[in-house]
């Protein structure tokens, strides 16, 4: 196959952006797209690699694998070496528990698989996840294990492989338009709605020769668009767009039009400037390594890590990527370097070996024990019902069908609505009310109390509606418990009112002190319609919050120091009180008006001077804000006295 500079250069046109929007930079807020030009660019050489030897009757599927092997396990394993080296001297027990069981599934070639199953509105940061970038790999792996065979079979017949292929490739696409609405985090991580992309890359392949040969001027403008498309949509198309969906033609069709017309054209000429083929040619390991540098990064920094930090940290990606390329890619692709036998021996060594240590990982829980502290880390825990209780984006229990705790006992039931700061308080609840009556727990993420107003939220305003008619029509609902973080909605912490737009997404003309009249209101009315119906209510005032997420703070930097931060644990009262006062006041107003109790956590974790985020050595939160399974019992304590 002949070798083209310029698709080294594409490389890194796909790289370099991928890199600095995993660095929080500005400058490709579309740089996430670098993966879907990978895609393309793999779709296309896989392709040509096998059309090549199909038709010199040299076609071998052990042949194929072989260099699939040669090209990816070498690198990735260098980098998995090293990456879990320093997680288990750096990283805490539950953030060493998920590496371990994210080294399986990247060695049983099923990331995206993990990462899917994984990823949700509770699950670790993904900008901290050190082999999240592995999905990618995943899906292109996975397609090497269908894309051959079938093109082996239907090789006899070029019109039925292109018919078989659009087929596919219509199919993939509408796959992904309809998982964007029902599933995104599917249609993103996931092989059927991906694959269009792939395939897309493999047309161009097999008709290369008909698309090379077009007229010298026409293949100018074409590519010419080409890279105006991709620069446009690394620097104009941001996260917030459906994502694969529609946008995401621009960068596929870009990458489709430089490889099939830019060889011999001004794209072409720069493309294949040294510096971009230089960064194309180390783009595989350059992807491997930037990822568990940025993540490890950010999980030893309490706030977002420097500018500066993050140029070290790409300045030692580039070091790692291109010592990578000479010491191990390089060798592991000459043919002359191990045979055939060696190189499978050594990859099924190599994946046993890293599947076996995230196995242990998993089954040791992280090994906590590294760290000699004061503090048991089994204590940021969580409500094992969190997310089959509690309702995400429009997905989970209906308001009429809530999840109930103690379900047998059918008299004086308590209920928790809320958002999901009312999650743990359920569980705890239903534990601390165990012998005496059921508490039902009708959560949502994200969602005020958007009674009388709109929300961005999808689903939000509709769900707390028909909750709040269920519980005003349930007679064996006596006592209700309202959960809302009102301070991350609405509040006042520097004397200036602030964020209702983001929370209501109507009245848009209104002034700032309206919406927030009309938040309150809306608040009041849910107090209202209970109190009307009979129900005893109890409002949850604001909750201290840690600085920074929990495990952060309860994890030495290394497993070489033996003692706390208190300083960073304990946060100055007098600072939460200040950021609380706003919403306290209007809660306070709406207790005394209606005679109704309220919960203050700040009764139960704060003394005169600090609130505290470790009380008696366990964690009272499992994040950097929502209260862990102790947190949330030590908060209700209240209720039982």
């Amino acid at each position: 196959m002949e070798y083209r500079k310029d698709i080294d250069g594409l490389r890194a046109v796909a790289v370099i952006p991928v890199i600095l929007y995993h660095s929080g930079s500005e400058f490709f807020i579309g740089g996430y797209l670098g993966v879907d030009i990978f895609f393309v660019i793999s779709g296309f050489l896989i392709t040509s690699i096998l059309a090549h030897d199909l038709s010199h009757n040299k076609y071998s599927i052990m042949r194929f694998y072989e260099r699939r092997a040669r090209r990816i396990l070498p690198a990735l394993f260098s980098v998995l070496f090293v990456t879990t080296v320093i997680a288990y001297f750096m990283l805490g027990p539950e953030e060493l528990k998920s590496y371990s069981q994210s080294l399986v599934s990247v060695n049983g070639f099923a990331s995206n698989i993990y990462f899917y199953l994984t990823s949700g509105y509770f699950a670790t940061a993904s900008e901290e996840l050190p082999l999240l970038h592995t999905w990618s790999l995943a899906v292109e792996e996975q397609f090497y294990v269908i894309f051959p065979i079938l093109m082996s079979i239907l090789w006899f017949s070029r019109k039925s492989l292109l018919s078989t292929l659009f087929i596919l490739s219509g199919a993939s696409f509408i796959t992904c338009l309809i998982l964007i609405d029902s599933d995104p985090s599917a249609n993103f991580y996931l092989l059927p709605s991906r694959a269009w992309e792939l395939f897309v890359g493999a047309i161009v392949a097999l008709n290369y020769q008909t698309l090379a040969a077009v007229k010298s001027n026409t293949r100018q403008i074409l590519s010419a668009l080409g890279i105006f498309l991709l620069i446009f949509s690394l620097t104009v198309l941001n996260k917030n767009l459906a994502h694969p969906g529609f946008p995401t033609l621009l960068p596929v069709i870009g990458t489709l039009l430089i490889i099939a017309f830019a060889k011999n054209t001004f794209t072409a000429q720069i493309l294949s400037i040294r510096p971009l083929v230089f960064i194309g040619l180390i783009s595989y390991s350059l992807y491997l390594w930037h990822q568990p540098i940025f993540a490890i990064l950010r999980i030893k920094s309490l706030d977002s890590p420097s500018d500066l930090a993050f140029l070290l940290a790409i300045t030692l990606s580039l070091i790692a990527a291109w010592l990578s390329y000479r010491i191990i890619e390089s060798p592991f692709r000459q043919k002359d370097f191990l045979n055939q036998k060696q190189i499978f021996t050594l990859s099924v060594i190599g994946l046993l070996f890293f599947i076996t240590i995230g196995i242990l990982g998993h089954l040791y829980k992280g090994w906590p024990q590294r760290f000699q502290v004061d503090f048991d880390f089994s204590s940021i825990d969580f409500s094992p019902e969190r997310y089959s209780c509690h309702a995400n984006f429009g997905v989970g229990p209906p308001p009429a069908n809530p999840c109930i705790f103690n379900a047998k006992l059918t008299k004086n039931n308590w209920a928790v609505l809320g958002d999901s700061h009312g999650v743990e308080l359920s569980y705890a609840l239903g534990k601390q009310l165990r012998e005496k009556t059921a508490v039902q727990q009708l959560t949502y993420s994200g969602c005020p109390p958007a009674i009388e107003f709109e929300t961005p939220v999808k689903g939000c305003h509709e769900w707390m509606v028909k909750a709040l008619e269920y519980l005003v029509e349930n007679s064996q609902v006596t006592h209700v418990l309202l959960a809302f973080r009102h301070t991350t909605y609405i509040s006042k912490p520097h004397g200036e009112l602030n964020r209702p737009r983001k929370v209501l997404s109507q009245k848009e003309e209104a002034s700032k002190e309206e919406l927030h009249a009309l938040y309150w209101q809306s608040f009041e009315l849910i107090i209202k319609k209970l109190k009307d119906s009979g129900k005893q209510i109890t409002v949850l005032f604001p909750t201290p919050e840690p600085i920074a997420d929990i495990k952060k703070l309860t994890t030495p930097n290394t497993i070489f120091n033996v003692t706390l931060n208190q300083s960073l644990l304990n946060r100055p009262k007098g600072q939460f009180d200040n950021f609380a006062s706003y919403a306290n006041d209007n809660l306070e107003r709406l207790v005394k008006k209606y005679a109704i109790s309220s919960l203050k956590p700040a009764v139960q974790l704060c003394d005169d001077s600090y609130c505290h985020s470790v009380i008696n050595g366990k964690a009272v939160y499992f994040d950097n804000n929502h209260l862990s399974n102790f947190g949330a019992s030590l908060v209700l304590e209240q209720i039982s006295q």
